[in-house]
């Protein structure tokens, strides 16, 4: 009998760079935040923050023992269902980079479909090749979830990136863009946004990239990375 041993996600050392620089400037905004609230309102929200507020002064102060601040936080990284997290220096901005592997998509939601087709649905499952999660570092202790982009190895400039995500095309008499992320990303989030906007707020990146990679194995049959010419599709 043999046993398979998942692979852990590579992380890039540049990668906690970014983590303790941005930490920093969440923990600044968690003080601002609390120096602006009335004195009574002061007690709950520390208490609602006291796990953030420990876990980003660890990461700061460059702590890493077992089981706490950056090695915690490597040790979190490293078991996302990713095969790397990096930085890339894109046009002039950083970027952290999440590439999947492995990514085949099935179909869930038979009763709501069931339901709207009046057809019996069977188990499908759709290979959609793999896909770039990119966040800006600018975004890193903000809430603009906007700005994220999933990216498809396939087709990296196909406007239709994904069922609930697409990359528009810059104006008329613009130049065309030569990187995916100069492209208008747009997504309908649904139940990910406040999960998504906490992980920018609080830099916790983990955590963030987890939903992220979560969001992006959500089906999508109907979508181009689908057809034939791909050699993708239904399995």
């Amino acid at each position: 009998m043999s046993i398979k041993v998942k692979k852990r996600c590579s992380v890039e050392d540049g990668v906690m760079d970014v983590y303790r620089k941005y930490a920093a400037l969440a923990l600044e905004n968690i003080y601002k935040k609390l120096n602006g609230l009335r004195p009574s309102s002061r007690p709950a929200y520390l208490q609602k923050s006291r796990g953030d507020v420990a876990r980003l002064n660890d990461i700061v102060k460059g702590i890493s023992k077992p089981g706490r601040g950056m090695d915690l936080e490597m040790s979190r990284l490293r078991s996302i269902d990713l095969k790397s997290i990096s930085v890339e220096q894109i046009k002039g901005l950083n970027f952290l980079v999440g590439q999947t592997e492995g990514l085949i998509i099935t179909l869930r939601d038979y009763e709501y479909l069931e339901k709207r087709t009046g057809k019996k649905m069977k188990h499908e499952r759709y290979d959609h090749g793999d896909y770039k999660l990119y966040v800006p570092c600018s975004l890193l202790s903000t809430t603009k979830i906007s700005e994220l982009h999933f990216v498809p190895d396939l087709d990296p400039f196909v406007t239709s990136r994904h069922y609930h995500h697409t990359g528009q095309s810059v104006e008329p008499g613009h130049a065309n863009p030569d990187h995916p992320v100069q492209m208008r990303p747009s997504s309908c989030w649904g139940g990910f946004a406040n999960p998504l906007s906490v992980g920018l707020t609080m830099v916790d990146l983990p955590e963030l990239f987890r939903m992220m990679r979560v969001f992006v194995g959500r089906y999508n049959p109907g979508s181009p990375l689908s057809h034939p010419r791909f050699g993708r599709g239904r399995l």
